[in-house]
């Protein structure tokens, strides 16, 4: 299921951000959002608004981490990311974020997951599908290693369940998850380099086990589980997955990036990014895993494509 407000996944949910909308919806109404965005292109559909801190008012606002997405009371999306941790603010008459920023990695990487979502927002996905086997392949051997610390896989199972994962990821795409989906993504697996070659046969018996249903995190670990043998599903759960992953990153949002990622597939087409491309980060274990892995995929097109969108959402 597509997911656009990093929020109103599994883990965001837990989250209390009611009253930072309220406190932005009447912000927004106040302000003119066509200088919020700074250098980012407002559209008929998307508004991007960065809290600076640069007023009183701003200051105010209640601090979040993640890209918040709603709809204000004009019925445009909002994508509204707080970036008062990262700039400093020496006086008000600045109108480019350039100007301010201290912490720039950490701002690269809120700017690029703002932007994908923004992309994701107005329908915009097919933008990457020539990269969906680098972004889903990057998140499966990923995620397989993670399970390969929880219960030791042997070379069959941990291809397959890098293919069940890849399926996952995939979902994360579609608002209906059926036959014709599992079809459509089938062939493009098929074509995924993962730790072991793959073809058409393997990947159509692992789609007859997958679940019915996609329903977040608990619907991952129900992936993960078809392909293993019974003693082997009995260790794998939530629980057992977050705890091998949360210490994965340490830019922006820390552990709850990372958790957020797994259904939001904007967040984790940004860690992609951003630890492939911004060597600030190479020591998060996301970072040395997928350098492990940079033969396999494809990454200098994916960043560049990144760079391209980024630079094309500037006035």
């Amino acid at each position: 299921m597509i997911i656009l407000n990093p929020y109103d996944t599994s883990y965001g949910s837990l989250i209390s951000i009611d009253k930072t909308i309220e406190d932005l919806k009447k912000f927004i109404a106040i302000k003119r959002s066509d200088v919020l965005n700074y250098e980012y292109r407002n559209t008929e559909n998307v508004k991007f608004i960065f809290v600076t801190g640069k007023d009183e008012y701003e200051k105010e606002l209640p601090y979040w981490e993640h890209p918040l997405v709603f709809k204000d009371m004009d019925g445009v999306y909002a994508i509204c990311t707080d970036l008062r941790k990262y700039v400093t603010i020496k006086d008000d008459d600045f109108i480019s974020l350039e100007e301010v920023i201290r912490d720039k990695n950490s701002v690269e990487f809120l700017i690029a997951r703002s932007i994908v979502i923004s992309d994701f927002i107005e329908k915009n996905i097919g933008t990457y599908k020539i990269y969906f086997n680098d972004i889903a392949g990057s998140f499966s051997v990923w995620l397989s290693s993670a399970i390969n610390n929880i219960v030791a896989l042997s070379p069959i199972e941990k291809v397959e369940v890098e293919i069940a994962l890849n399926f996952y990821y995939h979902s994360l795409f579609y608002n209906e998850w059926n036959e014709d989906v599992i079809e459509s993504i089938s062939g493009n697996i098929s074509h995924t380099k993962l730790s072991m070659p793959v073809n058409m046969k393997l990947v159509k018996s692992i789609s007859s086990k997958l679940p019915e249903e996609v329903i977040g995190i608990q619907s991952m670990a129900e992936f993960i589980k078809a392909v293993l043998p019974e003693n082997k599903q009995l260790l794998i759960d939530d629980t057992a997955i977050l705890n091998t992953i949360t210490n994965a990153w340490y830019g922006p949002g820390n552990s709850e990036t990372i958790i957020m990622s797994l259904e939001h597939a904007p967040t984790w087409m940004a860690l992609l990014y951003i630890n492939v491309e911004n060597k600030s980060f190479k020591r998060t274990r996301i970072a040395m895993m997928l350098d492990k892995y940079k033969r396999k995929f494809k990454f200098d097109n994916y960043i560049k494509k990144i760079d391209e969108v980024i630079e094309n959402k500037k006035m």
